[in-house]
């Protein structure tokens, strides 16, 4: 998570302001089980598809270079545990913007 949140924007050009907002619609969309809000039905859809898709990409180039790595000799370089699903991962991120 370091490379994704040691920049001020990524490549769409979003900031940590934005995307801790849409790392909390989809938190909030995930725990009531439902998509968007009554007043927002299908506003809410971008940011958390944005919000998601970012953080299990990065998760999966960072286990790439970890596999990669490893077939080199190198010494572990990523501290993501085996079995950390994208929801837990979605709200460390978010827990890191918050604070």
């Amino acid at each position: 998570m370091t490379i994704l949140l040691g920049v001020g924007t990524t490549a769409a050009g979003q900031t940590g302001n934005e995307l801790i907002h849409y790392c909390g619609d989809a938190i909030r969309q995930i725990d009531s089980g439902v998509g968007g809000t009554p007043k927002q039905p299908q506003a809410a859809y971008f940011g958390t598809g944005y919000c998601v898709d970012l953080v299990k990409g990065v998760s999966n180039m960072l286990t790439m270079i970890e596999v990669l790595v490893e077939q080199l000799g190198g010494l572990s370089t990523s501290c993501q545990r085996q079995g950390v699903t994208a929801n837990q991962l979605l709200r460390v991120v978010h827990k890191y913007l918050e604070d």
